[in-house]
């Protein structure tokens, strides 16, 4: 696909503002896939650092109220380009969904990086919480829950799973793949959160570079289980794979459009 090759000759750099239990690993993977991170959440200079950058991400697990101040400063601080938000846990508590919603409802959102049950939390279908590597719910529940939520915040929606669906609320791509050892991998959707910013950030659409980051991911996953014996061994044989595939091994990778 031509948005990895436009990503490794632009190295956009992107802001990071990530979950605590990942933040190392998600730099380093941004480094190895071609792009340029830059990790800060600090109320006081989020908005100026990310209206020097490429794209915005914004992972809202391990939450303070010190970061969310400083996730509404990075949002609103961007110019104009694209801003993901991935809303993790947000039916776990109610003080983390109320931050949430406020968030979504104030900054002008790209990308929402969600599982299904982080989906149903924030249409307000979800009953309880399953944890944030939900994977649960059938094909067609989950592609309804996607597209309205897309509709709702009127932005792409990118719900991982055993597929992953990828939808502006009309048009939808479901990509198949990966490997299931990405559970035993803590951070690996906060990972694709970053790698949703640094494609968005060198494709035409926010569409585009999301469907472009999801493969990107799905391809890397399958061909480091290929390799890797252990979890930690499949943790590090990630960012190997990161650093070595190709525009033609991500067109491997079955997407079906709907």
């Amino acid at each position: 696909m031509k948005n990895l090759q436009l990503l490794r000759e632009k190295r956009p750099l992107v802001h990071c503002i990530g979950n605590d239990i990942s933040t190392g690993p998600t730099a380093n993977l941004l480094l190895a896939a071609g792009a340029r991170p830059i990790m800060t959440f600090a109320p006081q200079e989020a908005r100026e650092i990310s209206r020097q950058c490429a794209a915005t991400t914004i992972n809202c697990g391990t939450p303070t109220q010190e970061k969310f101040a400083g996730l509404m400063a990075a949002a609103n601080g961007r110019k104009d380009h694209s801003l993901i938000i991935d809303p993790v846990g947000a039916g776990a508590s109610a003080w983390r969904k109320e931050n949430i919603e406020k968030l979504l409802a104030q900054a002008c959102v790209s990308v929402i990086h969600c599982n299904f049950s982080e989906a149903q939390a924030l249409i307000g279908t979800g009953s309880s919480f399953e944890g944030v590597d939900s994977t649960g719910g059938e094909m067609a529940v989950k592609t309804a829950t996607a597209k309205a939520l897309a509709q709702k915040y009127h932005c792409i929606v990118v719900m991982t799973g055993e597929k992953d669906i990828v939808t502006d609320g009309k048009r939808t791509a479901v990509i198949s793949g990966g490997s299931s050892k990405m559970s035993l991998v803590s951070g690996s959707g906060c990972m694709l959160s970053a790698l949703l910013g640094a494609f968005c950030a060198v494709a035409q659409d926010n569409f585009s570079g999301s469907v472009s980051a999801t493969v990107f991911w799905k391809k890397v996953a399958e061909m480091a289980a290929g390799r890797a014996t252990s979890p930690g061994s499949f943790a590090s044989a990630l960012l190997d794979c990161a650093y070595e595939i190709t525009p033609q091994q991500m067109e491997e990778v079955e997407i079906e459009n709907q």
